[in-house]
């Protein structure tokens, strides 16, 4: 299970690095966005970067209890429908949409708002795209059932996880 993890926190960390650093660092100096000096809106910034960045490990540990990773290079063998993967079906990309609503609170203009409805627009696409028919064609009906049962995006709060 370390394996697994650990995978998956180094592929995490490197994608992280790019389109939760990186870019909202550019845009930020590119467009001269100035940090919000509203204590409540630099606290909800923090607390939803937070909260997103929990929901992205708890999903990370989920996977690895289920020898499954983040990665292309190591495809799980089995379908992980335990735990945070009970309530919502990409609880990584909800947990990196919550983060960047966090930078936007911390540095609020129309690039940054405009970044995240280009990253939710890109990982809608990516899923519908691509990921959800190699899951489709791997586990079959298995999946197709976990899709009616599970949402995509939006946690489900009933029933057993």
């Amino acid at each position: 299970m370390l394996k697994e993890f650990l995978i998956s926190l180094f592929h995490s960390l490197l994608w992280s690095a790019i389109f939760l650093a990186l870019v909202p660092y550019t845009i930020v100096k590119i467009f001269n966005v100035n940090r919000t000096e509203n204590i409540y809106t630099e606290f909800t910034g923090f607390l939803l970067i937070f909260l997103g960045s929990f929901i992205c490990l708890k999903a990370m540990y989920d996977l690895a209890k289920e020898k499954g990773t983040t990665t292309f290079l190591k495809r799980s063998k089995r379908l992980v429908k335990r735990g945070i993967y009970g309530r919502v079906r990409n609880p990584i990309y909800v947990g990196v949409l919550i983060i960047l609503a966090g930078v936007f609170l911390l540095y609020p203009s129309v690039a940054t708002f405009i970044y995240i409805i280009l990253m939710f627009t890109g990982l809608h696409i990516w899923l519908v795209k691509v990921e959800e028919p190699l899951l489709r064609r791997e586990f079959g009906k298995e999946f197709e059932e976990y899709e009616r049962d599970v949402p995509r995006w939006f946690c489900k709060f009933n029933g057993s996880s």
